[in-house]
Parts: C-alpha cells; structure tokens; sequence
C-alpha cells in the first residue's frame, strides 16, 4: 500500500515537472515577439527588454522549482518541522 502511494507522488511529481519545462519552453519561445511588442509600446531597446523578460522567466520558475522542492521534502516526511508521534 506505501509503495503504490510513493510511486502515486513520484509519477505526479514528474508530470508537474514535465508540464512546467513545458510552459517554461513555451514562455521563451514567445518572448521575443512579446518584447518587441513591449519595446514598441515603451519606446525602449527591444534587446533590452527581450533580456529583462527572460530574467523575469528565469526568476518565477527558480522560485516556482523551489516552491516544488520543498512540497516534495514536506511529502517525503523531510520538512524542517517534522512531527514527533508518541
């Protein structure tokens, strides 16, 4: 019964991975025609604002992998405030 409900955790875990690589890729693939719309708009450098756009790309989904990681360590009963049953 444990082991169908890790292997459960381990195949939903590498579905949201896969599917925020997916959103990911498909962001960066985007982003050019966003910033030269943003550019156009804010009458800026478009190489400028192309550079800022992945930065921010880049930022959320670091904090986005983060956030994931700790879900997992908190499932895998390895969070920092781990419960003593007595």
């Amino acid at each position: 019964m444990d082991a169908g409900r890790k292997l459960g955790q381990y195949v939903s875990g590498k579905r949201r991975y896969e599917e925020r690589e997916v959103r990911k890729k498909t962001l960066a693939i985007y982003a050019p025609i966003v910033a030269e719309s943003l550019a156009h708009i804010l009458e800026k450098d478009k190489a400028k604002v192309l550079k800022k756009l992945k930065e921010i790309i880049e930022k959320k989904y670091m904090e986005i992998e983060a956030e994931a990681a700790e879900e997992e360590a908190e499932e895998n009963g390895e969070g920092v405030f781990k419960e003593d049953s007595e």
